[in-house]
């Protein structure tokens, strides 16, 4: 009788240890990789961050104060490629799956993200955040006759309405912002980022009339202004349409710092 009580418990132990997931004798392909996010960086540009994997839908997503994680964020993930994302700034905008969604009527938030493919087929991955800039502030300057106010508004259309946060790509669909002047013929305004190609026009408008149309696309394409830099730069326009000129500066040139369009 203790022979057989023996041989049963050796058995129960022998199945207990073969049932064990991720056994060191066993293929491990099924057991998850750890994924650890250093999100240090964050911390120069938000309190708060939003991290969430992809590996075609949606495997992890949490957002997360960053003095939380003085080291790294950890999580578990299917085995596999996995796009690591994080992003903040969303204060307007919808979040639409993977897609930040900017309303009509409304102009971009200062959206920072970051995405990168992660090898995560092994035991243990990493991936580093850095927060990069996914909008342009541009400072458009109308100007007209001396010591006459500038009567008219300004309306902005273009046809980006937001980003894949997947790919840092942007998200076709209608964008129309109407930024207020600051009262000396300055508006100021967000644009997401834009295709190489794509049109971005300033409206002008005089008591609901259009009066003229802008291609600040073109202006800015002038100036080498690249749609794919991975921070995007402030855009100063200054705009005499009293004497049909146009100057565009680039935040950040070293060298030709503004270049003169003729109108």
């Amino acid at each position: 009788m203790k022979r057989f009580t023996n041989i049963k418990s050796i058995a129960m132990l022998t199945v207990a240890i073969s049932a064990i997931s991720c056994s060191i004798k066993e293929d491990r392909t099924p057991c998850p990789c750890w994924l650890d996010i250093d999100i240090t960086s964050c911390a120069e540009h938000t309190r708060e961050v939003t991290l969430a994997g992809w590996n075609g839908t949606r495997v992890f997503s949490e957002k997360v104060a960053v003095a939380d994680y003085p080291d790294v964020y950890e999580t578990t993930v299917t085995k596999g490629m996995v796009t690591s994302t994080a992003f903040c700034g969303l204060r307007e905008s919808a979040l639409d799956g993977s897609r930040i969604l900017i309303p009509e009527g409304k102009q971009s938030d200062q959206i920072r993200a970051h995405a990168a493919l992660v090898d995560c087929t092994g035991e243990s991955a990493r991936d580093k955040v850095e927060l990069c800039r996914q909008y342009a502030t541009v400072y458009l300057s109308m100007k007209g006759e001396e010591d006459v106010p500038n009567p008219y508004d300004i309306e902005i259309v273009t046809d980006i309405c937001g980003i894949d946060i997947t790919s840092l790509s942007p998200v076709e669909g209608a964008f129309r912002f109407a930024p207020q002047s600051d009262g000396d013929g300055v508006w100021i305004f967000r644009l997401p980022r834009l295709k190489e190609d794509t049109p971005v026009t300033a409206r002008m408008i005089l008591e609901g009339s259009l009066v003229d149309e802008f291609p600040l696309d073109s202006w800015i394409r002038q100036t080498g202004y690249s749609w794919l830099e991975r921070d995007l730069k402030e855009i100063y326009i200054g705009v005499d349409y009293a004497a049909g000129k146009v100057s565009v500066t680039v935040q950040g040139w070293e060298e030709g710092e503004s270049m003169d369009i003729i109108i």
